[in-house]
């Protein structure tokens, strides 16, 4: 503790990014909040560019420490590995191609944190896509959130993964027996059982004036995303099911769960229907395509009848 602040550990797992890892802690180094260490785990970048970015900040800045994997080892450990080296009271991940809006992010964070026994603090975010910005994405989910409970509700019905870029309390982490820990065998929604985790051991608070900004990728597979979803999906349920929850709030989250995944499911197996039909008009003649276009059809409509809340 320097000055009666805590320290607080900021973990930057990167893979080949050097121009969103110089934007990356560009921002957390002139941020507000000093007593800082600042970890970046390099997953074996090809060449040299990403540790020269990297050396180009050690200069100035004595809080930065840099690793560098001898092979990639996945997302997975190089997220884990920057954890493992945090000597911080408070954690917070920050992604190589994401980048905080507010100098003093951190420091609000920080000081929530420091109300109350909050396992994790996080901020709002806005989503930067090619043609537009989405501004304070979170607000509307859990601005009018007070008691854990009504943040578990709302997270539920919600399900983004943005929270996870939040200030962890490690010391209050390790209390109450959450771990850090990935689905790796998924490639999307990894971290959406950890979080699920936390929501319902209770103590997360939202910080909605300050930011981080979220860059969409535009390489998802359809495919993949409903293979994981589903994956996911199921044990998200069977961690409620298996909750010390009432048997009725069981009931009313894991009804909230099921609606909210399936219209999520119904929007992937619509991407997936489109993509399908595209390789079976190339290579069946067209007289087979028609009929066989008949049957999915007739199959996606069967289906989005079971889904909650989907047009009939």
């Amino acid at each position: 503790m320097v000055n009666g602040k805590p320290l607080v550990s900021v973990g930057i797992p990167t893979y080949n990014r050097p121009d969103g890892l110089r934007r990356t802690l560009k921002c957390i180094t002139r941020q507000t909040y000093e007593n800082l260490e600042i970890i970046v785990s390099d997953n074996c970048s090809p060449g040299s560019e990403t540790e020269m970015v990297v050396r180009e900040f050690m200069k100035d800045d004595r809080r930065i420490q840099y690793f560098r994997q001898d092979e990639n080892k996945g997302g997975a450990y190089n997220f884990d590995f920057v954890l493992r080296k945090a000597a911080g009271e408070y954690f917070m991940y920050a992604a190589d191609d994401d980048y905080l809006e507010n100098d003093d992010l951190i420091s609000r964070l920080v000081s929530k944190a420091r109300e109350g026994n909050y396992v994790l603090v996080f901020p709002n975010v806005n989503i930067v896509a090619p043609n537009q910005t989405q501004k304070a994405h979170m607000t509307k989910v859990f601005k009018d959130c007070r008691t854990d409970y009504e943040y578990l509700i709302a997270w539920c019905g919600y399900g983004g993964g943005f929270p996870f870029y939040g200030l962890y309390n490690l010391e209050l982490m390790s209390l109450s027996g959450l771990n850090f820990s990935f689905d790796e065998d998924l490639r999307y929604f990894n971290e959406g059982t950890f979080l699920h985790s936390v929501f319902l051991h209770g103590g997360a608070r939202f910080v909605e004036d300050v930011s981080f900004n979220w860059t969409a990728s535009s390489r998802l597979t359809p495919h993949i995303l409903l293979v994981d979803f589903l994956r996911y999906t199921r044990r998200v349920l069977l961690l409620y099911v298996s909750s010390k929850l009432s048997l009725a709030n069981k009931i009313s989250i894991i009804t909230l769960i099921v609606k909210n995944h399936m219209r999520y499911i119904g929007g992937l197996l619509v991407a997936n229907i489109a993509i399908y039909s595209s390789i079976i008009y190339r290579h069946l003649p067209i007289n087979k395509t028609v009929n066989t276009m008949g049957r999915i059809g007739e199959r996606l409509r069967t289906i989005i009848k079971k889904v909650p809340g989907m047009p009939r």
